[in-house]
């Protein structure tokens, strides 16, 4: 799994992309963050950006999005903010608005009952970094199945 997430002027894009050896198959979505999502996170607290934020809704956005491929199987889980994979790795943060998008991650991951393993690419490797600037052209000339994405609940928040 790479998720990665881009942040400009009050909106933001997700992506995700997730090769599957069982089906021997590259899949992959993504979606604009709502203007109402980016007025929740801006509601809970004040900021210039919230591309860490973004980076952790993409990462949960997998398990949303993806259930099928990830239930139950040891998911080795890459994201280019690190400050976004230490949040998950601990499992909190000191801002509010990180610290709901955490807990819907544990939620989803413990739903699934998964096992991920999360580690840092640089965001050139970052496959990811491509749908979450709107660029899909490699991904599918790479064969590549679009799935629309889902989003988590906010009442998990």
């Amino acid at each position: 799994v790479l998720t990665d997430a881009s942040f400009s002027k009050m909106s933001g894009m997700i992506g995700v992309t997730i090769y599957c050896p069982y089906r021997n198959a590259l899949f992959y979505t993504s979606s604009i963050a709502s203007r109402t999502l980016i007025c929740l996170l801006h509601w809970y607290e004040r900021k210039k950006t919230y591309i860490c934020q973004l980076e952790l809704i993409a990462a949960v956005c997998a398990y949303t999005t993806f259930p099928d491929l990830l239930r139950g199987r040891l998911v080795h889980h890459f994201i280019d903010n690190d400050p976004a994979k230490c949040n998950l790795i601990s499992g909190y943060s000191g801002h509010p608005d990180s610290a709901r998008i955490i807990h819907a991650y544990n939620v989803v991951v413990h739903e699934l009952q998964c096992q991920p393993w999360l580690g840092f690419v640089y965001s050139e490797d970052n496959l990811s970094d491509l749908p979450s600037r709107y660029e899909f052209t490699l991904l599918q000339k790479l064969g590549g199945i679009y799935r629309k994405c889902i989003f988590p609940s906010i009442t998990l928040w």
